[in-house]
């Protein structure tokens, strides 16, 4: 019972002339492993893309855009030579694109202990309108 389950019976063409053929059932579990090999590629990529700190950065001279959907989040950021703790995430791809800066891995140690405790003042945290 189970394999005749497993067989599809194809439709028959009018135009045809040969009488319509049972199809095993390896054709559709190949189908169904290449639409999961897909799949799964296509989510190695997304992860891949959004667990890279990336921003689209403006050309000097052009417009700034971002919106600030985390005025008050703390962020500890550092280029290698550099660490700074700012405020907002307009602020971080702002330094990301003007000084190459990302999130720092160890912030505890470059930032210091309290960097969480840091007030957000408008020179940690102000974004210009032209880059």
């Amino acid at each position: 019972m189970l394999l005749l389950w497993l067989y599809k019976e194809p439709t028959p063409s009018h135009n045809s002339p040969d009488p319509p053929t049972k199809q095993p059932c390896c054709s559709y579990i190949s189908r169904y492993f290449k639409m999961f090999k897909e799949i799964f590629l296509l989510s190695v990529i997304a992860c891949a893309v959004l667990a890279t700190e990336n921003y689209w950065c403006p050309k000097s001279g052009d417009a700034f855009q971002c919106f600030e959907s985390a005025k008050q989040a703390r962020f500890c950021l550092s280029n290698g030579q550099e660490t700074k703790t700012i405020c907002g995430k307009c602020r971080k791809k702002f330094e990301f694109c003007r000084n190459g800066m990302k999130s720092s891995t160890r912030p505890d140690v470059d930032c210091g202990p309290s960097w969480q405790s840091t007030p957000c003042t408008d020179d940690i945290s102000e974004v210009p309108t032209v880059f």
